[in-house]
């Protein structure tokens, strides 16, 4: 069966070719070969031309297949009519989410203290932000959780890389719990203390 489907595939494709100019250019050179090549696989029985209805019909494709593609389930939307979400979202999903945002917004955090380091001062920069006490703690807090929460992710990747232990889900789920915990419980007196 698939041995005809190639043929036929083959074939098409050879049939498609002979409408070319590069075809004609074989044709000049070896008219005969070609021609008598054609006959012989045309007489095999294996050469099939598509029709407009079913230009697949030769690999195989069903008479039916639009009604058949009709039939099929549709993926569900994100969220249903009444906003709530079809997919869950497991712990450990967030986490590994979690890991690879930081270390984005690291890279683009240290872009900004290289970019504030070329073109300005990266100390006067620091006093200013001192100035709006308000905004303070949220300043200290968004950079000091992706540092944490970053570098205890990677220390919980090479345990697992090391040991190669805690892979159920339920270790995995309290190991995700456990970082996000612990990088909030780090950063959130860190982001009120004063140097």
């Amino acid at each position: 069966m698939l041995r005809q489907c190639l043929l036929r595939t083959a074939s098409s494709i050879f049939v498609q070719q002979q409408r070319c100019n590069v075809s004609q250019n074989l044709l000049n050179v070896y008219p005969t070969q070609l021609n008598a090549g054609l006959r012989a696989f045309s007489a095999s029985g294996f050469m099939q031309r598509a029709t407009k209805e079913f230009p697949t019909e030769f690999l195989g494709t069903p008479s039916n297949h639009d009604d058949l593609q009709k039939k099929r389930p549709m993926s569900p939307f994100l969220f249903s009519v009444d906003m709530k979400p079809h997919y869950a979202w497991p712990p450990i999903a967030l986490s590994s989410i979690t890991n690879r945002v930081t270390g984005c917004v690291l890279s683009i955090g240290m872009g900004g203290i290289g970019y504030v380091a070329m073109t300005g001062d990266v100390h006067a920069t620091i006093e200013y932000l001192k100035t709006i006490p308000l905004l303070l703690p949220a300043f200290k807090f968004t950079l000091s959780f992706p540092l944490v929460y970053h570098t205890l992710g990677g220390f919980r990747h090479l345990w697992w890389d090391y040991t190669a232990k805690n892979f159920s889900n339920k270790e995995m789920e309290m190991s995700a719990y456990l970082l996000f915990g612990s990088s909030t419980a780090i950063c959130v007196p860190l982001s009120f203390m004063t140097f």
